[in-house]
């Protein structure tokens, strides 16, 4: 592998003390035995947590050379993402939760779907048919819904998974598409795949292993209220711009 090619890893973390520190450990375990790119980062930007991750993130950059680590006031995944990604030098961004809900077997073909593959973003998906997922009933039938209803509106034939936390994307995408995002939260994934897949960037939805989070910090309905308006907002958008 080139070891001059740069890769940025972020994690953004929002009141994840109880387990932020065991899950860094883990990637980075990871990373050392089974990543071809050693020119990499792990940069965890706590967004406006009120417990002791940005503590923990602290502790964690000391830790390693690999990680470093952001405290931003702000809540928002999004907000997170943006804030690092347009400041970043490397050559593919990309994140994952907190929580590693995704099987971190897949993030070498999701690297190398940009690097060797050609492809401008890489996207975990939990629905193709040969990912294997552990979710709830209701949590699949809506993550379902949602996809089928993105793809309606927005008439695209291609969209496997909008929101799973998975993603990775190459520099023409961080500076062509990325400042065009507006949202700051939980649409701002799908709003990322709608506006790179209007201007003709290439996306890869490779298959996962997920499990949900026992525990999960999402709030369904106030996440389907933000992913209306979201969409809502987006529409308009397109309209007015015509494209």
């Amino acid at each position: 592998m080139n070891e001059n090619i740069k890769i940025d890893i972020v994690i953004p973390a929002y009141n994840e003390e109880q387990i932020l520190e065991k899950n860094v450990d883990k990637l980075i375990s990871f990373l050392k035995d089974n990543f071809g790119y050693k020119n990499y980062k792990v940069i965890i930007v706590d967004n406006g947590s009120t417990d002791n991750t940005f503590a923990i993130s602290q502790k964690l950059e000391k830790r390693y050379s690999k990680v470093t680590c952001l405290h931003l006031n702000q809540k928002g995944r999004g907000n997170a993402l943006k804030k690092v990604w347009l400041e970043s030098e490397a050559d593919v961004v990309s994140y994952m939760d907190a929580d590693l809900s995704t099987d971190l077997e897949a993030i070498p073909e999701l690297v190398n779907s940009i690097i060797i593959d050609g492809y401008d973003i890489a996207v975990g998906s939990r629905l193709l048919p040969t990912s294997r997922v552990k979710r709830s009933l209701l949590r699949k039938s809506l993550s379902y819904i949602y996809n089928i209803l993105i793809k309606n509106i927005f008439g695209f034939k291609e969209l496997s998974d909008a929101q799973c936390g998975f993603k990775a994307l190459n520099k023409k995408v961080i500076k062509n598409v990325l400042p065009e995002v507006k949202n700051q939260n939980w649409f701002f994934d799908t709003e990322l795949l709608i506006l790179a897949q209007k201007n003709g960037f290439k996306i890869k939805y490779i298959p996962i292993n997920w499990k949900d989070r026992p525990k999960t910090r999402v709030k369904i309905m106030d996440t389907i209220f933000e992913d209306i308006a979201g969409i809502w907002n987006l529409k308009r958008l397109l309209n007015s711009q015509k494209i």
